[in-house]
């Protein structure tokens, strides 16, 4: 009898264990499965938005960027502090593996009470690529060109008017407040619809003398809806900047 009870518990032993290790099977299947099926609903994007855009915080600069016709990724730069710095702007473009698939950039100066504006092509997509973040790394450095001029002092004052073909036709006067001539003057009127660059046009002006004028004309072109209407850039923010100026001291 004790050796039929050895053997009955030993045999008791054995399908607990043999229960147990189904269980745990089963829980470890159930939770692959549910891993595969959250891995399987992460969204896959073929195309960048703006969404994925990361920036990285810089003493000295505000920065923006927004894709821009889903071709460009634009970046502007605003001075925080009272200085012209020249930056460098660095770009990656990855896949949702977080591997680059573009990297590119750039150099600007950001003058004081200046703006800028730089810009990278949105790289295409292989097929079987799927888009994860853009990452964006600005380095700043202080400038060996210290601009005398003072660009607050250099205004921008506009009239537009719509055409027939919904183009925003703008009528720009600036005007040269110093006391000094600036021999080149290189700045951008930019549109923003939320916060986001929806239209831009760079202008310049060879010489613009002390306490003077200038005109000039530029244009948002109509834009194409997903409905094939054409329409005006829609915005609620106009901006006109100065980017770059050389200065002329020659009668001093």
């Amino acid at each position: 009898m004790k050796k039929k009870e050895i053997n009955k518990n030993k045999n008791n032993m054995v399908i607990k264990q043999n229960v147990a290790i189904v269980v745990l099977s089963v829980i470890v299947l159930c939770l692959c499965i549910v891993i595969s099926v959250q891995g399987d609903n992460k969204p896959h994007y073929t195309a960048y938005n703006d969404s994925m855009i990361q920036i990285d915080e810089v003493n000295d600069l505000k920065v923006t960027a927004n894709i821009y016709e889903e071709q460009h990724l634009v970046v502007l730069l605003e001075p925080t502090s009272k200085k012209d710095i020249d930056v460098d702007v660095h770009v990656s473009f990855e896949d949702i593996d977080g591997k680059a698939i573009s990297m590119d950039s750039t150099q600007a100066t950001v003058l004081i009470d200046g703006k800028n504006l730089v810009f990278f092509d949105v790289p295409e997509l292989n097929d079987d690529k799927y888009v994860g973040t853009i990452d964006i790394n600005i380095e700043t450095h202080n400038t060996e060109d210290v601009l005398k001029a003072d660009l607050s002092k250099v205004i921008y004052q506009e009239t537009h008017e719509v055409n027939d073909k919904g183009d925003i036709i703008f009528h720009i006067t600036g005007q040269n407040q110093n006391d000094a001539t600036i021999l080149g003057l290189v700045g951008y009127i930019v549109a923003l619809k939320d916060g986001n660059i929806v239209a831009y046009n760079s202008f310049s002006q060879d010489e613009v003398g002390a306490i003077a004028t200038f005109d000039f004309d530029t244009e948002f072109h109509s834009m194409s809806t997903q409905e094939d209407e054409i329409v005006s850039v829609d915005y609620d923010e106009l901006m006109i900047f100065s980017s770059f100026a050389l200065d002329d001291y020659r009668n001093e």
